[in-house]
């Protein structure tokens, strides 16, 4: 089961599908969320991926993170 925090990095990963990490970070900035672990996590289990894409560290929702967030 994911917890609140995941459930809101799937869903700002998901609204564009593909997102670099630099833009992960400007959107939690100054939230005190270690979206770090939050990324190692999904990844780790399948609900994003980790992508190396337009030259910087990007990630992208699977299958899996899309029926995550539609439940």
């Amino acid at each position: 089961m994911l917890n609140e925090k995941e459930i809101l990095l799937l869903k700002i990963i998901g609204e564009d599908m593909l997102m670099r990490h630099d833009e992960i970070k400007k959107r939690f900035s100054g939230n005190s969320m270690d979206y770090n672990m939050v990324i190692s996590k999904l990844v780790s289990e399948g609900y994003i991926n980790n992508l190396d894409a337009i030259g910087s560290r990007c990630f992208a929702i699977t299958q899996k993170g899309i029926r995550a967030i539609e439940d």
